[in-house]
């Protein structure tokens, strides 16, 4: 809808001559598009449970990454170290844990890079997203009444876990979270 009202706006003032303020709309229908894009691979990528169940977590990380992150010029990496066999309930607790912090990327942070770490510490399994988009306040993020950041947290604990995020205005944003490896609270 916003794209077919920039357009008509844009084609209402080529006609009336003022150039420049068209110039304006076509880069607010440009803006508009890409953004509506991001969302639509993020909706279509959401409808594609099997992933995790095919190439288990590291698979359907890699996937995410290439599938959405990739295709809108965000550089993304996924390093893996020393991961043992997960049970299921872990694994799908981490892949929407990650998921929803990639989202939040895409959406608010305007990243040109973002990397994911999956690790194995003692008893612990830890997965770590670090992006160099924007940043924030986790008071602001809070305050905005989002649930990203609540739902991470409530998957993290459900599973014996926490989510410990870093991030300020202009500086890079990591996103920690453990969690039992065996899937105990």
């Amino acid at each position: 809808y916003s794209l077919t009202l920039f357009a008509e706006a844009g084609r209402e003032l080529m006609e009336a001559g003022n150039v420049e303020a068209a110039k304006h709309n076509l880069k607010r229908i440009g803006q508009t598009a890409l953004q509506a894009l991001k969302e639509m691979r993020l909706l279509v990528y959401e409808l594609r449970p099997t992933a995790l169940e095919q190439g288990g977590l590291i698979g359907a990380l890699r996937e995410r990454l290439n599938a959405v992150e990739g295709r809108v010029n965000v550089k993304a990496r996924l390093i893996t170290e020393d991961l043992v066999d997960l049970p299921a309930p872990v694994e799908e607790s981490l892949y929407r844990i990650a998921q929803e912090a990639l989202n939040n990327i895409l959406k608010h942070a305007a990243a040109h890079s973002v990397t994911v770490y999956l690790r194995n510490t003692d008893d612990q399994v830890e997965l770590e997203i670090v992006d160099d988009g924007a940043g924030f306040t986790l008071e602001e993020a809070l305050q905005q009444g989002g649930m990203g950041l609540k739902n991470m947290r409530d998957r993290a604990e459900k599973r014996g876990g926490s989510v410990t995020i870093q991030s300020r205005p202009d500086q890079v944003t990591r996103i920690n979270v453990r969690i039992s490896a065996n899937g105990q609270q």
